[in-house]
């Protein structure tokens, strides 16, 4: 499973800034580009996407406080136990 945020109007520089203000202990990708919006659907930013253990977009939102995060990952992980999908490192 991974946490994905997805940056398309800041400087890398700032991102890393604001990366470390939030502690947000996911990985944040810093992006250009209309193509990359409309490809994710992203309407408002930042946007953060939760992807299951295939790749494929779980939950995709404007943002999410950190026990909205921790629930949506409990319900993945329910998810991947009930199918038989072990967790990889």
């Amino acid at each position: 499973m991974v946490i994905l945020s997805i940056n398309v109007l800041d400087k890398k520089g700032r991102v890393e800034a604001e990366v470390e203000k939030y502690e947000m202990n996911y990985t944040v990708l810093v992006g250009r580009g209309k193509n990359l919006t409309s490809e994710y659907k992203i309407k408002k930013l930042p946007h953060l996407f939760i992807l299951d253990q295939q790749g494929v977009i779980h939950t995709s939102e404007r943002f999410l406080k950190e026990e909205e995060i921790v629930k949506v990952l409990d319900e993945l992980l329910d998810e991947q136990e009930k199918a038989g999908i072990k967790e990889s490192n």
